[in-house]
């Protein structure tokens, strides 16, 4: 779960609901970071960096060869952080 680095929380929360048997509040939370988890990881370790440089920690850049991600491609994945409402932010996404 590369999501983890990012949501660490939710996809706890995401694993536990489903161990307890609490299996539609599990899918309403994994419904919840779908959009976000293609976001971030349709953009490899480039998103994940970016995602956390967004909730307020340093991700940097990826190692070469890949590629930083653009600024439309920033914007994009702020968007889905915030339709997701994360609690595991250190900061706010700016």
């Amino acid at each position: 779960m590369m999501l983890g680095n990012v949501f660490p929380r939710e996809c706890r929360d995401v694993m536990r609901l489903a161990m307890a048997g609490k299996l539609h509040e599990a899918q309403a939370l994994q419904t919840r970071l779908v959009e976000v988890d293609w976001q971030i990881l349709s953009r490899g370790a480039a998103g994940v960096k970016a995602a956390l440089d967004l909730i307020g920690y340093e991700g940097g850049h990826p190692r070469r060869p890949s590629l930083p991600c653009n600024a439309a491609e920033i914007e994009q994945i702020r968007a889905a952080i915030e339709a997701v409402q994360p609690t595991t932010t250190r900061g706010q996404v700016d």
